[in-house]
């Protein structure tokens, strides 16, 4: 292998069966003693290996040396802030952006990119912006549209959310990120169970299965190996119930994989590591790999604690790894897979004998609530009620955005008709950007209820701060027909 063509070809090759060591040592030597056009392409191949691996330094280095060489090719700008999004470095990559399209123009791919981090950050105006001039120039972008779609589901325009999902799927039919995101924005509408159901039944078959290895046979006197998979093994929602489950879990009987999709580890991902009896680190593997290491494993049972709500790999459920599959806790309704047998809930969240026929699952009834909450040790002291010095009651909510429906607001207003001192205070990240605090006050204006009354500010930085969001509150509400789950916990 001597020419510069059968070695790019063979690193590429590599890359696609996820053999990253393999494309390090073919274009590493190349960034260097090659000419500036090959040696850049090299950057860019080797950079995406790095941070497939998470070596970040070596990535970051890899790429800026490719910059560097190669500074007029939007895709090294686009693989280095996207490396450096990855590992919450959002301030750095969107430099990376900005410096990309002041060098090689307006790139819809680097708009785009750059609206993912305005979006976490809650800069919604300015994310709309830069993705309509995005698919403006390129509107076959199915990326684009999905984000798109996630902009508008965050700020409740449920009818723009599908629409943008939908021309998504019309360039990439089996693109599991924007029929999930469809799909959880169908639990928002007014849509009645029946409609929401076979909307699920119909995307969630049309998820393409991938190909898989056989069983492995399992030994006899095995313990029963439980695997749970999940992207939010950190600082997120998921984890204040999965911990409790996690940590007491019955071990004489069964043995507890974790198999972690979350791409930069926290303090809550490095516990539940120590409390597994096996961890993975799947992320950034391909779904192929992931089944095939389920197999390997052994696996009993899989459970799946995303459903819908940003799960990356529905292809794999629909590949069926595990004998036995189950979904929980993370999504409110069915996935509509046919390969997820099992769903636990319990009597309270589907009652006997109404909520069966809106499942391609087998509900699994716990008897009592079917997750338990387990609260941040970072907990601010509980104060007195704000009304008893205000001498008016302070009503509050920390819900999505995304829930907060035309028939909450109506009602949430009546409320506020009915007690004419009380106030409103609301906490949620979009509502940082000025836009949609503004929506939001005039769609209560609209209700009869003057913006005086009403408190509106964006994410708080830690969760003892969030959490002291309640101390000014005298009464909580809840949203509906998509209620509170962590929110109301807390």
């Amino acid at each position: 292998m001597n020419t510069i063509v059968e070695i790019l070809s063979a690193a590429k090759e590599a890359f696609i069966a996820a053999d990253f060591d393999r494309v390090v040592a073919l274009l590493v030597p190349m960034t260097s003693n090659s000419k500036r056009e090959v040696a850049g392409t090299a950057c860019y191949i080797s950079g995406l290996a790095y941070t497939a691996q998470k070596k970040t330094a070596h990535a970051f280095e890899i790429f800026q040396k490719g910059v560097d060489l190669r500074h007029t090719d939007p895709a090294l700008y686009e693989g280095y802030g996207a490396s450096l999004q990855l590992n919450s470095r959002y301030d750095d990559a969107e430099k990376i952006y900005m410096t990309g399209i002041e060098i090689c123009g307006r790139v819809p791919t680097l708009l785009s990119h750059w609206a993912t981090i305005e979006l976490i950050r809650g800069n919604a105006s300015h994310a709309e912006d830069l993705l309509k001039e995005a698919l403006s120039n390129n509107s076959r972008d199915y990326m684009g549209w999905t984000n798109l779609g996630n902009l508008h589901q965050i700020k409740g325009h449920y009818r723009d959310a599908v629409e943008s999902y939908k021309e998504a799927l019309k360039y990439e039919p089996h693109y599991d990120g924007a029929i999930s995101n469809l799909l959880l924005t169908s639990n928002y509408t007014k849509l009645t169970r029946e409609e929401t159901f076979e909307a699920h039944t119909f995307y969630g078959s049309s998820i393409q299965p991938i190909a898989l290895r056989p069983f492995v046979a399992r030994k006899p006197g095995m313990k029963i190996r439980v695997a749970y998979l999940s992207g939010d093994f950190k600082t997120h929602s998921v984890s204040y119930f999965f911990a409790p489950v996690l940590q007491f879990h019955t071990r004489d009987e069964f043995e507890i994989y974790c198999y972690s999709d979350v791409y930069a580890p926290d303090p809550v991902t490095l516990r539940f590591q120590s409390q597994a009896d096996k961890w993975r680190d799947i992320a950034r593997m391909p779904d192929e790999d992931v089944a095939a290491m389920i197999r390997e494993d052994g696996i009993d049972i899989l459970v799946d604690l995303a459903g819908h709500c940003g799960s990356k790999r529905l292809s794999l459920y629909r590949a069926k790894p595990a004998p036995i599959q189950v979904t929980w806790i993370g999504y409110p309704n069915t996935m509509g897979i046919p390969e997820m047998q099992y769903r636990i809930v319990d009597t309270i969240t589907d009652p006997v004998g109404d909520s069966d026929r809106f499942y391609t699952e087998e509900l699994i009834r716990l008897n009592g609530p079917f997750l338990c909450y387990m609260p941040s040790n970072d907990i601010p002291e509980i104060t007195e009620l704000p009304a008893k010095t205000n001498g008016f009651f302070t009503f509050g909510s920390c819900n999505n955005l995304a829930k907060l429906s035309d028939e909450t607001i109506q009602i949430w207003s009546q409320l506020l008709t009915a007690l004419p001192d009380a106030k409103l205070k609301m906490k949620s990240k979009p509502l940082k950007d000025t836009a949609t605090a503004e929506e939001v006050l005039q769609r209560f204006e609209s209700a009869g209820i003057n913006r005086d009354r009403i408190t509106l500010e964006g994410h708080r930085s830690s969760n003892r701060d969030h959490l002291s969001f309640y101390n000014d509150v005298d009464i909580d509400l809840d949203t509906f027909p998509y209620n509170g789950t962590t929110t109301t916990c807390e």
